[in-house]
């Protein structure tokens, strides 16, 4: 009877092991892959933004923007450990998507560039000079509902 307890234990105790080491390498690779990731988006967004830098020098501030568009939305999925491309990311969007506002309206295309500072507040809600703008865009907005 000894001996089919202690077999019994013994059976358990490897079969615990086996689970227990299986789980362990499931969440080990799960970490890896993680970290792999993580790195090939930091990657993914370097590019992006030297291609939206190329774009913007171009003058193809559409082009641009979208760039910077995909970085920003790129550097919020990687979240820490990015300050330095985040700031370039938003500081890059807010010119692009500011200089496109101020475009549009120069040809009083204020629908354009309500939408342009939109997407530029939600990279920089804060900016002063964004809200400024915003808040006289909406101004001429509302004064030209209708004409448009």
């Amino acid at each position: 009877m000894t001996k089919v307890v202690f077999s019994a234990i013994c059976s358990a105790f490897f079969i615990c092991g086996g689970v227990a080491a299986v789980a362990q390498t499931t969440s080990t690779t799960a970490a890896v892959d993680e970290a792999v990731r993580r790195e090939a988006d930091r990657l993914q967004l370097r590019q992006k933004i030297a291609d939206a830098g190329i774009a913007r020098a171009k003058g193809d501030l559409l082009e641009a923007a979208r760039l910077y568009q995909d970085s920003f939305s790129l550097a919020n999925r990687i979240g820490q450990g990015i300050d330095v491309e985040r700031a370039e990311v938003v500081s890059g969007l807010v010119s692009v998507r500011t200089t496109i506002a101020h475009e549009a309206r120069k040809v009083s295309d204020f629908r354009l560039a309500d939408d342009q500072l939109a997407a530029a507040l939600k990279a920089d809600p804060r900016n002063p000079e964004l809200l400024a703008l915003k808040k006289i865009n909406d101004r001429d907005l509302a004064e030209n509902r209708g004409r448009q």
